[in-house]
């Protein structure tokens, strides 16, 4: 994010732009657990557990780590804690601007985009049928 943000900017232009992060744990529900275990393909049923990290699969020992990661990004329960981090920042600075960065490749942004929009937060996203001058549009409010 440092450097995403960062981006085309030098010296006086970096005043009042500060990286800030957090760790949140979420609560999921028996349902949510059970996708979670089954989607760690590849590792042994008695190795599945919630600690599990993607340096633990070994594509070469044919473990599947996509499951793995679209089942994450598609889960309610971390939809809804980022809807309440959008929301708690927007509370104290309504005026900010806020940049969530997603896998594309397992569909992660328009998980977030659908949590978004489901918990009643606006948002604007990069739509894969957005032509290249749409998308500079979008990316240029940020800026």
């Amino acid at each position: 994010l440092d450097v995403a943000c960062c981006r085309n900017k030098a010296d006086d232009q970096m005043v009042g732009i500060k990286l800030t992060e957090m760790v949140k744990r979420v609560q999921m529900t028996k349902e949510e657990e059970e996708m979670y275990l089954r989607s760690q393909n590849g590792i042994l049923k008695e190795q599945r557990g919630f600690s599990v990290v993607p340096t633990d699969f070994d594509p070469s020992a044919g473990h599947d780590i996509s499951q793995f990661l679209r089942q994450n990004s598609n889960m309610p329960c971390r939809g809804k804690e980022l809807s309440r981090i959008c929301e708690s920042i927007l509370k104290r600075r309504p005026q900010t601007k806020i940049v969530v960065f997603c896998d594309g490749r397992i569909n992660a942004s328009f998980h977030a985009q659908q949590a978004l929009q489901r918990e009643g937060v606006e948002c604007t996203w990069l739509d894969p049928e957005d032509t290249v001058e749409r998308r500079n549009e979008k990316i240029s409010w940020y800026q």
